[in-house]
């Protein structure tokens, strides 16, 4: 990982130490500095621990290091032969030679083991330079390793292929599987679906989410059911209470008197409030409950049903003006008849589209 230079400038024991002060999830079994920049090698004693910190980063002398700057490194075990010194050729289990047999990983001589070398020249079994039959270096190595670590990659594209077939010994849980950006999707759509559904069946929450991962090919999950919408309890009683006729502000002087001042529309059923013309709208709490409990119901069946029409007042952002209507269908309003509450409960989700006078 990269590190800030005032992070890089201490040594690996005081790094290892400070992971572990900072942190109670974390400790560094060692530290390494790789030279001539600002990067560091943070082994810990566990593998969770490393992913623990590429997701919440780490704090090291009160700087913090971010997790998008880390990598964890992925250990891909090659197949190698501990008699033959061989890579990817054979394990040690199925060395063609017998048991007995020695090859130096040192200088390739077969008289003794690196045990027992004594040669200042070596010479690679793999491919023939002049380094360890281990050295990470050597060519044959750091060749094998990429093909393994390109198999890997493919194994997490490819569903039909396991992760223990493209790789044969790779660890599977060395490095956490990329998450179809796609899947991610379908299960964010399943989840708002259920939210809107709920919202105007409470109660439908769970049931609906199953369902549609399920038609989606996805995984069940059990989430706590959100809480209904909650409509305010003065709009409640003004649909209990309920008034035959709607009454608007006419276009006459206040001097004038109430009566003159005011003309009936009726209408099938909706609500508005009783404020003058020249009102303001509501930009406090105390003035919003005012105005809803200046509502009235109206409830009128001798209008034609293809007159239907709701009144809604002006509340903020949440209801429509004294302009606008929400016309709602006669099967609707028939069902609103034994059960008034349920189409202001329908306009407050938005169920009805708004049009203009």
């Amino acid at each position: 990982m990269g590190l800030d230079e005032l992070v890089y400038g201490h040594s690996a024991e005081e790094i290892a130490a400070e992971v572990g002060a900072q942190h109670k999830w974390a400790k560094a079994e060692c530290v390494f500095k790789f030279p001539r920049s600002f990067t560091a090698k943070i082994t810990f004693t566990d593998a969770q621990m490393a992913r623990n910190a590429l997701l919440e980063g780490l704090n090291l002398f009160q700087i913090h290091v971010p997790g998008h700057q880390m990598r964890q490194e992925v250990f891909i075990p090659l197949v190698t032969c501990n008699r033959y010194n061989v890579v990817e050729k054979h394990p040690t289990s199925s060395c063609p030679h017998p048991a007995g047999y020695m090859r130096c990983s040192e200088c390739s001589s077969e008289e003794h083991s690196y045990r027992n070398c004594t040669t200042f020249t070596k010479k690679c079994l793999n491919c023939g330079g002049d380094h360890s039959a281990t050295a990470m270096w050597c060519p044959v190595r750091k060749e094998a390793l990429k093909k393994k670590e390109e198999a890997t990659r493919q194994a997490r594209v490819r569903p039909n292929v396991s992760f223990a077939q493209a790789t044969q010994q790779a660890s599977p849980t060395a490095d956490p599987v990329v998450t179809d950006p796609s899947k991610a999707l379908a299960r964010l759509m399943c989840l708002i679906h259920a939210r809107i559904i709920n919202a105007s069946h409470p109660g439908s929450f769970q049931k609906t989410l199953s369902m549609s991962l399920a038609e989606n090919g996805l995984p069940d999950v059990k989430l706590p059911t959100p809480s209904p919408l909650r409509v305010p309890e003065e709009i409640f009683q003004a649909v209990s209470e309920g008034i035959g006729k709607a009454i608007t502000i006419g276009e006459t002087d206040d001097s004038e008197s109430e009566e003159d001042s005011h003309e009936t529309k009726e209408v099938r059923f909706g609500f508005l409030a009783k404020h003058p013309k020249r009102r303001k709208l509501p930009t406090t709490g105390t003035e919003l409950n005012q105005l809803l409990r200046n509502k009235s119901l109206i409830l009128s069946h001798t209008s034609p049903p293809q007159a239907e029409q709701i009144i809604l007042d002006h509340v903020k952002d949440n209801l429509a003006s004294l302009h606008s209507w929400i016309l709602p269908s006669s099967k609707d309003y028939e069902q609103a008849k034994n059960d008034p509450k349920q189409i202001l409960r329908d306009a407050l989700r938005g169920r009805y589209s708004l049009a203009c006078e």
